[in-house]
């Protein structure tokens, strides 16, 4: 029994090696386009090129095409504030959702129609980014809106975000700066800054994706800009996104998925098991991270990545029987009644088996189709990621 038990450890520390990226089920396999994944609690959206929107809420194990309304199928942007869910198209102009993605209706923010973008939220204030309209906003809930360009000389908006007071437009030209919700902008492009596809920011940090030019960091609000590229080895940085101290950069020259977990000042790849590396949005949800790529969704646990997030192997979780042959039982005491997510994977950390489930204290799973060996099982939420062992024996 002592040498099954390290048998046990030392194949489950091979599979935390061989973590790495699962190709997600049920899209359509077109493009995912740039800032198109979005999520809410278990609700992760993805904007498609040609296919629509299509929702998951079982963090990715299936999708299903929610396109009742939405008239244009070329989704560039999404973003969700609350119960509403924006969706930016190419020709159409941009769509709101309120229950889920089931029905959507038009929101124009322009006529005729504009490509949008991108959206950001600032309190009551929705921002939405065009492409050749620059900016507009609306205080309606996008009922109806006005243009806000003031001071921007590039109306081709590529991202938007939020820092406290501070708007920041992404362009051609480089990034702009609003701290009067809009009313004016100025330009902060010194330092080669060029044209910025993605921000993200953690704490008094800024940073910048470029296309060509990399990652810029700026620690002053944007007044001034730094190139952070040691091993970033694709300049072309389409998206940004932070988990803690941890900044991952999605490229769309092929580079795939980098991760610094020092403000950019060192880059290493993280593309493991990622076949398509030209990656078109990032996004973190609940204990992963998904990409969107060039016809996949993918995704990964951050756990897998630089000890990111927080696993609790084995504690306050029991599987039996163990070995088992048809049926095992996951228990866990004492537990908060919540919707939890279990999956299994085998040693090389492919998914074989995922359930959602309303989890009380146990929780019995058929695993009769699973061949010998061993497997890891997660149990994971929002809130919290648990891991057991298994071996199958029969």
């Amino acid at each position: 029994m002592k040498k099954l038990y390290v048998l046990v450890i030392a194949l489950f520390i091979l599979n935390i090696a061989n973590a790495q990226w699962q190709q997600t089920n049920g899209l359509p396999g077109e493009i995912i386009k740039n800032n198109c994944l979005a999520s809410s609690g278990t609700n992760i959206f993805a904007g498609t090129d040609a296919s629509g929107v299509y929702l998951s809420t079982d963090f990715g194990s299936s999708w299903a095409a929610v396109n009742n309304g939405l008239t244009d199928h070329d989704v560039f942007s999404m973003a969700i504030n609350g119960i509403n869910v924006f969706a930016g198209t190419w020709m159409a102009g941009a769509f709101l959702s309120t229950n889920n993605g089931a029905s959507w209706t038009p929101i124009n923010i322009s006529s005729p129609p504009k490509t949008t973008m991108a959206f950001a939220f600032h309190d009551t204030t929705i921002f939405a980014g065009s492409f050749g309209g620059g900016v507009f906003l609306s205080t309606d809930n996008g009922s109806s809106w006005t243009t806000v360009n003031n001071g921007l000389t590039d109306l081709f908006i590529n991202a938007l975000a939020v820092n406290g007071n501070y708007i920041f437009a992404g362009t051609d030209d480089g990034v702009f700066i609003s701290t009067n919700n809009g009313a004016l902008w100025t330009a902060v492009n010194n330092s080669g800054l060029a044209s910025t596809m993605s921000f993200a920011f953690h704490g008094t940090n800024i940073f910048a994706g470029t296309w060509g030019g990399g990652v810029f960091l700026s620690t002053n609000n944007g007044s001034s800009w730094t190139a952070v590229n040691n091993g970033l080895s694709d300049p072309d940085v389409q998206s940004l996104v932070m988990s803690g101290s941890n900044l991952f950069a999605g490229t769309l020259g092929g580079g795939g998925v980098f991760l610094s977990s020092n403000n950019g000042s060192s880059w290493k790849l993280v593309n493991n098991g990622l076949t398509n590396t030209y990656v078109h949005s990032l996004l973190i949800s609940g204990n992963y991270i998904f990409a969107g790529t060039t016809g996949w969704v993918w995704k990964r646990l951050l756990s897998e990545m630089s000890g990111i997030g927080e696993i609790n192997e084995n504690k306050g979780i029991n599987v039996f029987p163990n070995p088992a042959i048809n049926d095992i039982t996951i228990e866990k005491p004492n537990i908060k009644e919540q919707s939890y997510i279990v999956s299994i994977k085998n040693i090389q950390g492919q998914e074989v088996l995922s359930e959602k489930v309303n989890f009380t204290d146990k929780h019995s799973i058929n695993v009769s189709g699973l061949y010998n060996g061993v497997y890891i099982i997660t149990l994971q939420n929002d809130e919290e990621n648990y891991l057991g062992k298994i071996i199958i024996q029969k």
